[in-house]
């Protein structure tokens, strides 16, 4: 019985180390991504040529970026600290956003693997940084991505097969933010915009594991739609009005939110 409890040990210890790895080679596949180089290069302790880099380990990736650059507006500035700004306007759509100029975008994100990714890791900013206007943040190794938004930080525009979607603008799938859809868990404004939780993967630190976080999405409003052609006011027994959604043969009572 020793013998198999110290087998049982040793396989244990080695997943984890595999595990340990496996997360290890990831964070530097990340931040190689960020710093548009491969991982190999962004792992080596020396440049091509032989010459020692100066920054290693976690902050390896100020090794690409120019701090005595001659530009030095507020863009540069944010760029240098990879700090970018966005906003998720009603239907879903991140745009690209400059401090300076707030009321304007500056190009939609439209890549599905920026978007899944993007969206993936939504939380709110904890950071101390651009709070008022910014209140969400997605990071990627050293990137922050400061993001502001019409309603919610992210947006359902798609119901199928039991499952509330995110489809990008060229119509593929952001698989991350892929929803079973629970109608006992849908939470209705009292302007008609209708709200469901979505898991995502909260990171505080470079290199920190992440931790599941839920938000509450919006359905967009086509979405939204599907569902609320399904809804009819009823009296409940204290003489208020309940919104009752009839899905699947049940009738669910939506919970109110806001005023």
């Amino acid at each position: 019985m020793y013998c198999d409890a110290k087998r049982g040990q040793e396989r244990r210890h080695s997943v984890a180390e595999v595990e340990k790895q496996a997360a290890e080679r990831a964070e530097v596949e990340a931040q190689a991504a960020a710093a548009e180089v491969s991982a190999e290069n962004y792992s080596s302790d020396t440049w091509p040529d032989g010459t020692p880099k100066r920054y290693r380990g976690r902050e390896a990736w100020k090794n690409w970026i120019e701090f005595n650059s001659p530009y030095t507006s507020q863009t540069d500035e944010l760029n240098r600290r990879r700090h970018y700004f966005f906003h998720v306007d009603s239907r879903g759509r991140l745009w690209r956003k400059e401090l300076h100029r707030l009321d304007e975008h500056d190009g939609e994100m439209r890549d599905p693997r920026t978007l899944d990714y993007f969206f993936g890791h939504m939380q709110p900013n904890a950071t101390g940084l651009h709070q008022e206007r910014f209140p969400f943040l997605s990071r990627r190794a050293h990137e922050h991505y400061f993001t502001s938004c019409a309603v919610a930080p992210i947006v359902f525009n798609d119901l199928r097969e039991g499952e509330l979607r995110f489809l990008c603008p060229d119509g593929d799938l952001a698989p991350s933010v892929t929803t079973a859809f629970e109608p006992a868990s849908l939470q209705l404004s009292y302007d008609g915009q209708l709200f469901h939780p979505c898991a995502t993967k909260a990171v505080d630190e470079v290199g920190g594991r992440p931790r599941a976080l839920e938000l509450m999405a919006l359905l967009e409003s086509s979405t939204a739609q599907q569902l609320l052609e399904c809804c009819e006011l009823r009296e409940a027994a204290d003489g208020t009005e309940v919104v009752l959604l009839r899905w699947g043969g049940k009738d669910v009572a939506l919970r109110r939110v806001g005023k």
